[in-house]
């Protein structure tokens, strides 16, 4: 049997924990320190998913990301622009180089 508990994660045991221990089902109890029992379906998304939170493992699915904040976006932007923009500046600064070699050997000399 296993319990999820919001301290703790996870606590493995064989019997079930006395009635001194907080127990519930309700999720809402887990927010106040209760341990809740996962069902057979939810150790086995446990053993399946070893780095599963409690709280993914009580829900059988991952946790969803937060959506970026407009200043995360913007700096994403800008960090996107910056490495975009020196990697065209390196090509265009390549070409130029390579094109200055290949008409200064073409000219003759004098």
């Amino acid at each position: 049997m296993i319990y999820i508990h919001k301290d703790i994660n996870f606590w493995k045991t064989k019997v079930k924990l006395p009635d001194s221990y907080l127990i519930s089902t309700d999720i809402d109890d887990y927010e106040v320190g209760a341990y809740l029992p996962l069902s057979e379906e939810q150790e086995q998304y446990h053993n399946e998913h070893p780095d599963a939170t409690p709280l993914e493992c009580w829900h059988m699915q991952p946790t969803p990301e937060p959506e970026p904040t407009p200043e995360e976006l913007l700096w994403r932007a800008l960090e996107f622009l910056y490495v975009y923009g020196l990697l065209v500046v390196s090509i265009l600064v390549t070409n130029i180089i390579l094109m200055n070699r290949t008409h200064m050997s073409r000219t003759p000399c004098k």
